[in-house]
């Protein structure tokens, strides 16, 4: 199942994604400038499930830890 947009809200951001879409990438080493570049490419294109999943990794412990 897909999820997307409110369509109100799309409308809203489509400019922000053209400006983004032309605009040049960070520098390697600016890293706030990288993180915020990805959260908002996230935010315009909306939560993609199949790049989420849940892992369990049990832990064993002896007695006393």
């Amino acid at each position: 199942m897909a999820l997307g947009l409110d369509p109100e809200i799309a409308e809203v951001l489509a400019p922000m994604a053209g400006a983004m879409a032309d605009a040049t990438p960070p520098a390697a080493g600016d890293i706030a400038a990288r993180r915020l570049s990805v959260w908002i490419g996230r935010l315009l294109t909306g939560p993609n499930p199949v790049d989420s999943h849940h892992v369990r990794h049990p832990l064993l412990a002896s007695k006393g830890s």
